[in-house]
């Protein structure tokens, strides 16, 4: 960066952290689903839990694909890129999260069925693909994946935390913020919330989805870089001549200790 672009600053910071500090949080569990994969990320007082952090090979694009493979499979032909951007749309548009999927499987019907018109006239109608899609994101044995994922993002979540300290676990319970995407889906904050208070009856679960959530890594990052932490903490192109690369570990290092 200081070399190639001749910037005067720079702090490398975890997205997820970014993410947290959109929401004037400096704890908190990210669950971040983005394009290509989902990522839960524990951060306590500022600083990820790594040996705490899960990772799913799942994201937008899985569950484009997935909507895809059922719309044709009913005997539609789209397979271009044209096509890809149609079904995103699709996607957008009529898929949503059921709260219990079993139960609202069963009460679909052609009265639930959406309509979508292709630029060439021909219509196509989403019955209960609309559930199906989102709900690879708590079953994703339902996708063609290269290497099968059993455990939904649900899972993820209590394993994140699970393997955190046990005096840490409330707090990241009780802030839970959902970034990416991936989680724009009508009802997924209420069915994640759900799938998390079946599997640990008791325990206070809040989840917090801001609505500008596609994009809070980059918020946060505004606001950091506007606050005079990012003064202290950041690597100038001085310390960056004296110290080289070894300039990123020094300050890290002085920044935790301080």
């Amino acid at each position: 960066m200081f070399e190639v672009f001749n910037v005067p600053k720079v702090l490398l910071m975890n997205k997820s952290t970014l993410s947290l500090y959109s929401c004037g949080k400096t704890t908190g569990l990210v669950v971040d689903s983005g394009y290509q994969s989902t990522q839960v990320i524990p951060i306590y007082e500022g600083y990820p839990i790594s040996h705490a952090m899960r990772n799913m090979p799942v994201g937008g694009w899985h569950l484009t694909q997935f909507l895809k493979q059922m719309i044709n499979g009913r005997g539609y032909s789209l397979t271009t890129t044209r096509d890809w951007e149609r079904i995103k749309h699709m996607k957008q548009t009529f898929c949503y999260c059921a709260i219990d999927f079993q139960k609202e499987l069963s009460m679909f019907g052609k009265d639930k069925e959406q309509r979508y018109t292709l630029p060439d006239g021909m219509i196509v109608n989403i019955n209960n693909e609309a559930i199906r899609c989102s709900e690879a994101m708590f079953d994703p044995t339902m996708l063609s994946l290269d290497k099968p994922v059993k455990e939904g993002i649900h899972s993820l979540v209590q394993g994140s935390i699970g393997n955190c300290n046990v005096n840490e676990r409330n707090d990241l319970y009780d802030n839970i913020f959902l970034a990416g995407g991936n989680t724009l889906f009508s009802g997924f904050p209420e069915r994640l919330k759900s799938m998390i208070d079946e599997g640990l009856p008791g325990t206070e679960v809040r989840i917090t989805a801001p609505l500008d959530r596609e994009y809070s890594t980059w918020i946060g990052g505004s606001v950091l870089a506007s606050s005079s932490y990012f003064q202290r903490v950041c690597i100038d192109s001085a310390e960056y001549g004296e110290k080289g690369a070894a300039a990123i570990q020094y300050k890290n290092i002085r920044n935790i200790q301080e």
